[in-house]
């Protein structure tokens, strides 16, 4: 049976906290499951999210919602403005600053999907990095801004290695390293239907390949229109 507000949970039990702020906790606590599919969210003009991300803070406010969605997105790297179709498909959420927000729709366990981004790297050359996403699992998580029955979905980006691309061009290290000619980090996307959004990301690997997007991306408020 196909849910638009949430999943069927089967048993139910205490939220376990994740590590908010750097502080080590316990995995989230994982829920016995059915086979659960999620749609893509509807938002309305005026929705917002904030996340912290280290000392900066990210906020994304709905502007238009006709035909699909206008969001500005404000931190402290820049404020511009996003464009999202209503199935979510976008090339805006797809680029190097913003791809793991970008969800495939509809969500279901054990989906997968690849794509590409390329952008600036750390050391200022232009690159290139395939993408794989899989939907993992359903479970709870608790984040400042409340506790959420979530879908996990984890990712692992790629440098693409290429005559134009030489893996020497690029500094190391790599957070996990394949293979000499194939380096690769991971990250985890957690989204809650409730809050119509991730909650949070966690960056693996180290701080030297993310540049400004490394460590942790996490929901501390959010005001819908509608729930």
């Amino acid at each position: 049976m196909r849910s638009r507000l949430g999943f069927a949970l089967l048993v139910s039990g205490v939220v376990i906290a994740t590590g908010v702020l750097g502080l080590a906790a316990p995995a989230p606590h994982v829920y016995g499951q059915e086979a659960t599919t999620l749609d893509a969210p509807k938002w309305d003009v005026g929705d917002q999210w904030t996340w912290q991300h280290g000392t900066d803070r990210i906020i994304w406010t709905v502007q238009g919602a006709a035909g699909g969605y206008t969001v500005q997105s404000k931190s402290a790297l820049a404020t511009r403005m996003i464009h999202i179709g209503l199935d979510f498909s976008s090339t805006d959420l797809q680029n190097i600053l913003l791809h793991d927000m970008s969800l495939r729709f509809p969500l279901t366990p054990g989906k997968k999907w690849t794509y590409e981004i390329a952008g600036v790297a750390t050391n200022g050359v232009y690159r290139r990095w395939t993408v794989d996403r899989k939907v993992e699992r359903l479970e709870s998580i608790t984040v400042p801004a409340g506790t959420f029955d979530s879908v996990r979905i984890v990712g692992n980006q790629c440098l693409v290695i290429s005559s134009q691309f030489p893996n020497a061009a690029y500094p190391n290290p790599f957070g996990v390293v394949n293979s000499a000619t194939d380096p690769c980090v991971g990250f985890v996307t957690w989204y809650a239907p409730k809050v119509k959004q991730v909650v949070e990301i966690i960056r693996l690997g180290l701080a030297d390949y993310w540049g400004p997007l490394a460590g942790s991306q996490i929901l501390v408020s959010y005001d819908l229109h509608s729930r």
